[in-house]
């Protein structure tokens, strides 16, 4: 029986879920493109490896990502894996990507004739000169389906407990930063700076639908994780 594989190149359909998954809005089951770059096993005999790739639906800048994950199912069809990078943990489905998979989620994109793979190699080839934006953003030959809303920065948990945390910062008068703990983290993937930016997306997207004004709300609870990385710092 031949276990499904990953290989360097090649465009695959991904799908995640996070703990802030919401049932109601199904917004964490978010699916993306994903080409993998580089695939680097960790040989600790538990199913670890780094995972490189480019990931569609993110904004410029934020589209090469690297991950250490950790494989939980391996099937015929897709693999299952638990990322060791993320808190709130968050998991991937990857499995191959199919015509019917990227039109049913994708609904307006032209394939132009070409198979996915040639489609989507054409629509974020770096060499073209064309501004690359998330899927769904008008500067991407993708874009997602209309009837699928982004998910609000103010359902997510992240922002939440920032949110909340940044009120106790707040009576406190001061907030201590500590620049080299910040460089440490804020060029991860999933850190703060990349967090924001994905925050910003949405604010940007739904600003004034449920009267937020996200874009400040978010710059201080930014302010109050930075200031978690002070206490952070040395355990």
């Amino acid at each position: 029986m031949r276990r499904f594989t990953l290989d360097p190149g090649r465009w695959y359909a991904m799908m995640l879920l996070g703990d802030e998954f919401d049932a109601t809005a199904m917004c964490s089951l978010a699916p993306s493109p994903v080409r993998v770059e580089t695939i680097t096993p960790l040989k600790t005999g538990q199913g670890q490896f780094e995972l490189a790739f480019l990931h569609a639906n993110c904004p410029e800048g934020a589209q090469d990502r690297m991950y250490r994950l950790r494989t939980i199912h391996r099937g015929q069809a897709g693999l299952l894996v638990q990322s060791e990078d993320h808190d709130p943990t968050r998991f991937f489905y990857i499995a191959e990507l199919t015509t019917g998979w990227l039109q049913h989620n994708f609904p307006t994109f032209d394939l132009e004739g070409a198979s996915p793979q040639i489609a989507l190699d054409r629509a974020f080839d770096k060499s073209d000169n064309e501004v690359k934006g998330p899927l769904g953003s008008s500067m991407n030959r993708l874009e997602v389906d209309p009837t699928r809303k982004a998910c609000h920065w103010a359902t997510d948990e992240y922002w939440i407990e920032a949110s909340e945390r940044w009120q106790a910062v707040r009576s406190q008068g001061t907030v201590k930063l500590n620049v080299r703990a910040i460089e440490e983290v804020v060029f991860n993937g999933d850190g703060p700076a990349y967090k924001l930016m994905e925050a910003m997306v949405s604010v940007w997207e739904r600003e004034g639908w449920e009267g937020y004004r996200g874009a400040p709300r978010v710059l201080l609870a930014t302010l109050a994780r930075l200031a978690e990385l002070e206490n952070q710092k040395g355990r």
